[in-house]
């Protein structure tokens, strides 16, 4: 006899199977491992699941369960090959919860990943509403959508250290920078180094050293 579950936070569905025949099925609240305790999952599961469960000897549970661990989310981010990979869940605070994973560690927050999650979500038909607020590790913010534009809220901007010309003078050509306005690591969620470039010509003609950027 073994037993399937299939969770996410709000929902578990559940299928008592004997060999090929299933036996009962069942649904009881969501068990999501990285918001209740194992006192509360145990708990809803004896107050919730049919006596039908609990009459037969159990050989397997199959839990098949909302969230990954962060070392998991490093391995799928390396697995999908960009610079950021974006985990939605739900939560309280907000639509939903995202994530933000490069295969090395989590950062607090991306544009381009949160657009695209939301642009998947649309494509999935998943949204039903103009306006989502999404909870991240830089604050929640607000998603609204425009037809088949996504636009997405941002902080407002804090400024850090300036750096000098010499600090990446090796990254390329600084004759294409524009001296009059200095180079700054800014943040509106996640800290960038803004360069200024002379013009948009001068900028398509870059041949950054990826290597030594990389280093």
């Amino acid at each position: 006899m073994k037993v399937i579950a299939d969770s996410s936070s709000t929902r578990t569905e559940w299928t008592l199977v004997d060999g090929t025949k299933v036996v009962e099925n069942a649904v009881t609240d969501g068990l999501n491992p990285f918001f209740l305790s194992r006192r509360e999952i145990s708990h809803s599961i004896r107050l919730q699941l049919p006596e039908p469960f609990f009459k037969r000897r159990w050989d397997n549970v199959y839990f098949y369960g909302a969230g990954c661990t962060n070392d998991e989310k490093k391995k799928i981010a390396k697995i999908v090959g960009y610079a950021e990979t974006a985990f939605v869940t739900e939560t309280p605070e907000a639509d939903f919860k995202i994530e933000y994973f490069t295969p090395a560690e989590e950062v607090p927050l991306c544009g381009h990943a949160t657009i695209a999650t939301f642009g998947v979500l649309k494509y999935l038909n998943n949204l039903d509403k103009d306006s989502y607020t999404i909870e991240t590790k830089s604050g929640n913010l607000n998603i609204n959508l425009k037809e088949n534009q996504i636009f997405m809220e941002q902080n407002i901007p804090v400024f850090y250290e300036e750096l000098s010309y010499k600090e990446i003078k090796n990254s390329f050509d600084i004759d294409c920078i524009n001296k009059n306005i200095p180079i700054q690591i800014v943040s509106t969620g996640l800290k960038d180094i803004l360069i200024p470039i002379k013009n948009e010509e001068v900028l398509w003609q870059l041949k950054p050293n990826f290597e030594y950027i990389t280093e």
